[in-house]
């Protein structure tokens, strides 16, 4: 299983005409389950203190990025976001900042 790690869910990535989105909200001990069964994990968070505090959490080195995602078929994605976040302006993320979603494409 292919994991993909947004911080956002654009649906114009999704290249369905017609689709059902099932999302569920997670938390960390059941992300770090999803991430130890899966063959592949693509990260697309460029938030630096996002990644930072996954990482840890984790116990993973991934690397921010500012890659464009494209859906394959049978992904799973996990859409992370910071809760309050303050624009414009640095700040240090914590375990509880973070919501944390697994979306399914159905089509």
């Amino acid at each position: 299983m292919r994991v993909i790690l947004l911080n956002g869910l654009p649906l114009s990535i999704i290249p369905y005409s017609k689709f059902t989105l099932e999302v569920n909200r997670i938390d960390v001990d059941q992300l770090a389950e999803i991430i130890a069964s899966s063959t592949e994990v693509k990260n697309y968070i460029r938030h630096t203190a996002t990644v930072d505090v996954l990482n840890i959490l984790l116990k993973t080195s991934l690397k921010p990025s500012a890659e464009n995602y494209a859906y394959k078929e049978g992904d799973t994605i996990v859409v992370i976001t910071v809760k309050n976040v303050i624009r414009g302006q640095e700040m240090t993320v914590k375990p509880e900042d973070l919501d944390i979603f697994v979306v399914r494409v159905h089509h």
